[in-house]
């Protein structure tokens, strides 16, 4: 979707002509019916002064050979034009609220008890745009917050861009006898369904995009399939919302940070929120083997390596043997690594295991995601190294585009670990 491209801005009617146009030049297929339903969406939308409603959202991954995953969140959502939102987690696995009172822009990230706050930008396009929304919200969501469109002031021709059909696949009855246009949508690699309120207030309802790729693990190619379902219910539109609903207060405990944001991988840059230096959170868990593992054993004498990861995940599966190659090399050496597996059971494990000769890390249970969470595990992989001596010397999320480098950088950075030396700069200063 193409939420957060520059488009040239022209009146709704012209657009729907042009792509009529388009549609009998080019062979495109956009039935005129689904034009108007989903041109008075978006008019009906953009014209409010203030609306709210709640999102639900879920993405299942579906990776072939019995790999399947699952997350889900909802939001309550508030706007109020010209720069007042409030995106507040309800449930789920969502990693970051934010709040603008039209002064103040404020990232809230529950599991880390930590938020941050800066000026408020001067328009709802601009907060939909920002690095808050774009790095967080929206990856939560997968891409798919979709009410930023609303922020346009022609959205219709950011939706429309890049469909060749359109078409009203059917009226359907959704939850609560609410009565939709169904439309369905088809892009040159992919298909997505709309469904549209009808009446007066046509708001958006539900969204739902298949996507599907071939392939290729250890086993060969495979089919994987990705599916998001967003759902928006209980909708108010210049209604009027208290101003309650747009501040924040933080709670006792909870700490102001400089940003939440991601620093792409680079080990030499403080993490969400400056994990680097800290003294690393202390657990004891299980094994896949049934062992116990505890990180304070290794405190004083070994560095310790922890990557996170799933089953499900394919950076994680691709990072695995450059990590699992490198750590081989430091057998015996005053050295521990652990492969720590978020809240899969042990037969999805072990099946993993059997087929994969690649892991080779011992494995940690984190059945319930306490480890990853005191660890501030946003995207996975993220391998964590702990000096001798307890603290967080390096953080790597995701996998670099260039594995040599990446390969060589992990080398590197036990190797002077090991020989007593760090990889925190003198200005940091270790929290021990």
């Amino acid at each position: 979707m193409k939420f957060f491209k520059s488009i040239a801005m022209t009146c709704v009617v012209a657009v729907a002509t042009l792509h009529a146009a388009a549609g009998e030049a080019e062979g495109l297929a956009l039935d005129g019916k689904a034009l108007a339903v989903l041109r008075s969406s978006f008019d009906f939308l953009s014209s409010a002064s203030n609306y709210s409603t709640t999102l639900t959202n879920s993405a299942t991954i579906d990776a072939g050979r019995g790999r399947k995953q699952e997350t889900t969140g909802r939001y309550e959502i508030s706007v109020e034009l010209p720069n007042k939102l409030a995106l507040i987690i309800k449930d789920g696995d969502l990693r970051c609220s934010v709040i603008s009172d039209g002064n103040a822009l404020c990232t809230i990230a529950p599991p880390l008890k930590a938020y941050a706050q800066r000026d408020a930008p001067k328009s709802l396009a601009e907060i939909f745009d920002s690095d808050e929304m774009r790095n967080i919200v929206q990856g939560d969501l997968s891409d798919l917050l979709f009410l930023n469109n609303f922020t346009l002031k022609n959205p219709f021709e950011t939706v429309m861009t890049g469909v060749q059909s359109l078409k009203i696949q059917g009226e359907d009855t959704l939850e609560n006898d609410v009565k939709a246009y169904h439309l369905h949508f088809v892009e040159k690699d992919f298909q997505w369904d709309m469904w549209v309120q009808q009446g007066a207030q046509p708001v958006l309802r539900k969204i739902v995009i298949v996507r599907e790729r071939v392939a290729t693990d250890e086993q060969g190619q495979v089919k994987q399939t990705k599916t998001i379902v967003s759902k928006f219910d209980n909708w108010k539109v210049n209604a009027g919302l208290p101003k309650e609903s747009f501040v924040y207060t933080p709670p006792n405990g909870v700490l102001r940070v400089p940003t939440l944001i991601s620093r792409g991988g680079d080990p030499n840059k403080p993490y969400d929120p400056m994990l680097l230096a800290q003294s690393a959170p202390q657990f004891s868990a299980k094994l896949v083997s049934g062992e116990t593992m505890d990180l304070a054993s290794h405190k004083g004498k070994d560095v310790v390596l922890l990557d996170f990861w799933a089953t499900w995940c394919g950076p994680c599966r691709n990072a695995m043997p450059i990590v699992s190659e490198v750590c081989a090399g430091f057998k015996g050496k005053n050295f521990a690594a652990y492969a720590v597996n978020l809240k899969q059971s042990a037969d999805e494990i072990k099946a993993f295991q059997a087929a994969t000769p690649a892991l080779t890390l011992p494995v940690v249970m984190d059945s319930d995601g306490k480890i990853a969470e005191s660890y501030r595990v946003y995207p996975i992989p993220m391998t964590v190294i702990i000096g001798k001596n307890g603290v967080v010397e390096s953080v790597f999320m995701n996998l670099p585009n260039d594995r040599e480098g990446f390969k060589a950088k992990l080398k590197s950075q036990i190797e002077t670990l090991l020989a007593g030396g760090t990889l925190l700069k003198p200005e940091t200063g270790a929290k021990k």
